[in-house]
């Protein structure tokens, strides 16, 4: 009961930074390769 309430506790910012997270990481990777390509 005690693990659930606490995995219920964490899940709720874990799904609030993993879409951000996600943004980042491919808006940072098609950074990179437009400044790859550009040198």
């Amino acid at each position: 009961m005690l693990a659930s309430l606490m995995v219920h506790d964490w899940a709720t910012p874990l799904n609030l930074s993993a879409p951000i997270a996600g943004i980042l990481t491919i808006g940072g990777f098609m950074g990179y390769y437009s400044l790859s390509r550009k040198f």
